[in-house]
């Protein structure tokens, strides 16, 4: 296994001796207690980099560990300080029970919006795992070590099922999102509690792993010098990247659109244009040799990715910026363009010191800076004379998106817009599996998609679970996608969480179960704001450090919350099965149901809900009042 590889799955697993301590049944330092607990049942050739990686993560340990200077346990050392620089801040109020004891291993986690907007909130999470329904955060309760071993238990039972290696990757931090999502990472009573164990050790994977191809990019294999000894010079190198990416033009072309069939089209924009941005992601993640635990956020069009600050890097970002635009331009015109911009930074500017010059919230301002630049100047002379110069052949436009060339064989729509349509009943399967092909797949709904870093054909088809099998075996599936179904244990899949609620497909069924009046309606909104809280929402207005809650970690966790109750929580919501909201009923009628809608889009913090007149009022209100309590 590649170092950085072996430092992303040691950065993941190298706090879960807290899980153990936590639990009651080994009293030790949680680095000793987190080695072996692992070497107890992980198989005997595993790596024992990783080991290492877990058991040497301080520096009272790591110090005087005869480790080989190229260990990646010293990358995994400095990425806990950064990921912990980041997330742990202290309280700007006195709490009850922080006299005279410094940790308490029953505190939970508090909610990361607790902090917004300047407040003092004190809700806290239940030690759930995370599912379909949202966790809604409630006051503070104290943890019992029985919730503890429950999930080492759960942990040893999902880790032991697969390797630890980079293949598995993407499995591990479903197992550590799912399992370790409402747990805190830090339990000093002095400090915020806010950020979970699972997002301090997502952010600890994928800092470490930039690192270690930071330092190999330039020749430094001697990690004990470059990593311990010199700590302090390190940390203020330009190590990293912070890479944002934005797509323009994505209203238009989900919205702007006339036939008497637009919500098949609708539905099937909305959801390629975000597979899309799963894939690209993918692609630059692949080609930049990091991994997922390195996407800081993706959703509503827009990406952060923390990478490494390397000449191959900022190659691989040009390369892509300027491929995906020549596809985009190619395929849709100048209706989509991907502005892109990277920002180099240090372990120093992660964790926002010094406080005083606040280098942290300087990072984004010059990405939006940069983005906001870029748009205005979208394409180059040549660009512009190729948009401008293209010939079209005849004079019929498509009739659903107007566009008037590739219109498919004799009929009166172009080749997209027909690809949409056909889609359309597929992307309503809940398990339906999307797979990334270099050859067209026959009876496969299919979508081009633009091979950002080679030559030839790329296609993202829709297909059955054992028709992924099949395609995994004969290497045919560069990558496969599930959809709202994590932890399958399959090493070749990731899952991605999807807004897919649908009650009927046919908008004449929606409408004939309406109480009343037979019609439909549709639903449009939107966070207000969110933007915003992203950059500014954790700054503290009129105290001595108002940065101090502004971090990696918090924007990470503050992100995450989001796109899962837009993505996931929010199928939950309209089906009728979340008990924690009281939900609004027009009509005197008996238990639950679930909505007469479906979900034409949702995610970021846009959407779009179309159905029975009187379901979707009730959804309107169901979904506010669940996500003022989320």
């Amino acid at each position: 296994m590649k170092r950085s590889d072996a430092a992303a799955v040691g950065g993941l697993l190298h706090d879960v001796g807290k899980v153990i301590f936590r639990a009651g049944v080994d009293g030790r330092n949680h680095s000793v207690s987190g080695r072996d607990w692992l070497a107890s049942f992980v198989p005997e050739d595993t790596e024992r980099d990783l080991l290492d990686c877990v058991m040497f993560h301080h520096g009272r340990d790591i110090g005087g560990a005869k480790l080989a200077p190229d260990s990646p346990a010293y990358a995994v050392y400095i990425a806990d300080n950064i990921a912990a620089g980041a997330d742990r801040r202290e309280r700007s109020e006195e709490t009850e029970g922080d006299s005279g004891q410094l940790f308490r291993r029953d505190i939970p986690l508090d909610t990361v919006f607790n902090l917004m907007w300047g407040g003092h909130g004190d809700m806290a999470y239940a030690p759930d795992d995370l599912g379909s329904s949202a966790n809604y955060p409630d006051k503070r309760t104290v943890l019992s070590s029985d919730v503890y071993k429950d999930k080492a238990r759960k942990l040893k039972d999902e880790i032991s099922s697969i390797s630890l290696d980079a293949d598995y990757i993407n499995s591990l931090l479903a197992i550590m999102e799912n399992i370790l999502s409402f747990v805190p990472s830090s339990t000093s009573v002095k400090e915020v509690s806010d950020i979970s164990l699972f997002d301090h050790s997502k952010i600890t994977a994928a800092a470490a792993a930039a690192i270690c191809l930071y330092l190999e990019a330039n020749g430094r294999e001697d990690f004990r010098a470059e990593l311990l000894q010199n700590e302090h010079e390190f940390m203020a190198e330009k190590a990293f990247l912070m890479f944002s990416c934005d797509f323009s033009g994505i209203q238009k072309f989900i919205y702007n659109i006339a036939s008497k069939n637009a919500l098949k089209s609708l539905r099937s924009r909305s959801f390629v244009l975000e597979m899309l941005m799963e894939y690209l992601m993918d692609e630059l993640i692949e080609r930049c040799c990091v991994s997922r635990a390195n996407l800081i956020y993706t959703g509503g069009g827009h990406s952060y990715l923390l990478l490494p600050n390397t000449d191959e890097t900022k190659e691989a970002l040009k390369v892509f910026e300027r491929s995906v635009n020549r596809w985009l331009m190619d395929e849709f015109e100048a209706s989509l363009y991907v502005a892109c911009a990277w920002c180099e930074c240090s372990g120093d500017d992660l964790c926002n010191r010094p406080s005083e010059a606040a280098p942290y919230p300087a990072i984004y301002r010059e990405l939006s800076r940069e983005i906001a630049a870029k748009k205005l100047h979208r394409y180059s002379p040549d660009e512009l004379r190729s948009l401008n110069g293209r010939k079209v052949d005849g004079a019929r436009e498509c009739r659903i998106c107007g566009r008037a060339d590739d219109l498919a064989g004799d009929g009166d729509i172009c080749s997209w817009c027909d690809m949409f349509a056909k889609i359309s009943e597929t992307l309503l399967r809940r398990d339906m599996f999307a797979v990334v092909v270099d050859e067209a797949l026959e009876k496969a709904p299919m979508v081009r998609m633009p091979n950002v870093f080679g030559d030839g054909a790329r296609y993202l088809a829709f297909v059955s679970h054992d028709t992924v099998v099949e395609l995994h075996k004969s290497l045919l599936a560069r990558r496969v996608y599930s959809k709202n179904m994590p932890h399958t244990g399959m090493n070749y899949s990731t899952n991605l969480y999807m807004g897919d609620y649908v009650q009927s497909k046919y908008m004449d069924d929606l409408a004939a179960n309406s109480e009343g009046i037979k019609r439909i309606a549709i639903l449009r909104a939107d966070v207000d704001n969110l933007g915003l809280a992203f950059t500014s929402g954790f700054e503290r207005l009129g105290s001595g450090d108002k940065d101090v809650y502004k971090t990696l970690s918090r924007s990470a966790a503050f992100s995450r919350q989001m796109s899962l109750f837009f993505k996931y929580h929010i199928n939950s919501i309209l089906s009728g099965k979340d008990d924690g909201i009281s939900y609004l009923k027009l009509a005197d009628t008996e238990g639950e149901r679930g909505k007469n809608a479906l979900i034409v889009y949702s995610g970021g913090d846009d959407i779009f809900l179309v159905g029975a007149w009187d379901d979707i009022i009730e959804a309107a209100v169901d979904i506010r009042s669940a996500f003022r309590k989320f």
